[in-house]
């Protein structure tokens, strides 16, 4: 028989094999002439003790050769002799093998087949190791909390259209998984992490936009409310948001937000809609509502207001959505017409504008900006004089300015005599820039 003493740094040397279960393990020691021989064995089969793998690994580590042999019919009959007069003696119950962090348990798992009959490769013979087995747990509470793809899975569930989703996302959020309970994580610590999850995964989406300085939400405790800004942050192009917070920054100027307030406009996570009015949105409308409800003139508020006839508000005008079949073919608003920021028909002064966006500047510019000092030169060109078209209808690039569009057309979409006019903002819609400016273009004159 096999000699069972083993040194107290043989006994430092315990490797257990590793990311193995319920496949093939290494039988106790055939023979101590053979000892590289090794034969399948089942988990049922090795019993409560496991100290003949010490023999095993150490025979390997000694071993002059790098060579193996296969097990032949005598070392087999001899291994469950010694097998079975083991469990005999120790009567212990069989238990399954408990993973292990030491350093070689990783080269053992790629080196043992699950057909233990198999050679060992000469590339994946172990060397000996004085290395104590590692402290380290399995898994570290952070490895647990890759928020990313969580998240992302997260957000569809905060925004989907039934309640029986929504419902299980709310019962996930409070309830701890057995992992976190395993790794003695609280309900505390779990919801803690999860919302400093759901904040940096805003903050990231408001800086990739560019609107660091402009806008912030704090999800604070609301960890649904977090996900649906995360939903809309994501909503569209990017440029809907990029053209909200131009809007922003000359509406501050202006003096449309709280007295007390800077910038970045900070706004609550439940300052969303729910989720339902906001799939009935436009990306632009929705962006909107977030911080509406902050805008005032001279005491009215300019929060999005929607009527029952499909009709919305904003101050004192209404105004309609007009979908892109309703324009007719070569229609000027036609071209470019986005679904996300769509063509806005403002019910009192029957004008078009070429989207909602649009339409949020020129109000601003024309009646919500009296709270400030102001300057105006006029200009008349006379409306024949081909310069003041070209500066009706040429390009302008943002690094120039904002042109904002308007079309009147009397409520007739295919009138003949439709006028149009813009401004151009030059100034105010820029990082840091304090004072607002403008240029109006139409009728003949500037």
């Amino acid at each position: 028989m096999w000699p069972r003493q083993r040194s107290s740094q043989h006994a430092s040397r315990s490797v257990v094999f590793g990311n193995i279960a319920n496949d093939g393990l290494p039988g106790p020691p055939a023979h101590p002439l053979s000892p590289r021989c090794v034969r399948s064995a089942s988990l049922s089969q090795i019993g409560g003790g496991i100290a003949w793998i010490d023999d095993i690994t150490t025979a390997l580590w000694a071993s002059p050769t790098n060579s193996t042999r296969p097990c032949c019919e005598e070392d087999a009959r001899k291994s469950d002799e010694i097998y079975e007069s083991s469990s005999q003696t120790t009567g212990k119950i069989p238990r399954p093998l408990q993973l292990s962090s030491h350093p070689l348990s990783e080269d053992l798992s790629r080196t043992v087949s699950p057909r233990f009959s198999e050679t060992f490769p000469q590339s994946r013979l172990m060397q000996p190791t004085r290395a104590a087995p590692s402290s380290q747990p399995l898994f570290q509470p952070a490895e647990l909390f890759d928020m990313s793809l969580p998240i992302s899975k997260m957000v569809r569930m905060a925004m989907a259209n039934d309640d029986a989703t929504r419902g299980a996302l709310r019962s996930q959020i409070v309830t701890r998984t057995r992992q976190q309970e395993l790794l003695g994580h609280t309900s505390a610590t779990v919801t803690s992490t999860l919302l400093n999850g759901v904040q940096q995964h805003v903050n990231k989406a408001i800086s990739r936009l560019g609107l660091d300085n402009v806008l912030a939400f704090d999800i604070d405790g609301d960890v649904e409310g977090g996900l649906r800004v995360a939903w809309l942050l994501e909503q569209g192009t990017g440029e809907e948001w990029r053209a909200m917070g131009r809007f922003l920054r000359v509406a501050f100027i202006h003096r449309l937000t709280p007295a007390d307030s800077t910038l970045p406009l900070r706004l609550p996570a439940d300052s969303l809609p729910t989720a339902t009015a906001l799939h009935q949105l436009p990306i632009a409308l929705a962006i909107y509502s977030t911080f509406s409800r902050q805008l005032t003139k001279n005491g009215v508020t300019l929060a999005l207001q929607q009527a029952n006839n499909g009709a919305y508000r904003v101050g004192n005008v209404s105004f309609r959505v007009v979908p892109h079949g309703d324009l007719p073919a070569g229609h000027r608003y036609a071209d470019g017409y986005k679904r996300t920021d769509p063509v806005i028909r403002w019910d009192v002064y029957l004008s078009l504008s070429p989207s909602f966006s649009a339409f949020l500047l020129d109000r601003l510019l024309s009646r919500w900006s009296g709270e400030v000092a102001a300057e105006r030169i006029d200009i008349r060109f006379g409306r024949s004089d081909p310069r003041c078209e070209r500066l009706l209808t040429s390009a302008i690039t943002e690094d120039q300015g904002i042109p904002v569009h308007r079309r009147y057309d009397r409520g007739n979409l295919n009138s003949a005599y439709a006028i149009d006019s813009r401004r151009v903002i030059v100034s105010g819609f820029r990082p840091n820039e304090t004072v607002a400016a403008f240029v109006w273009v139409g009728r003949g004159s500037i």
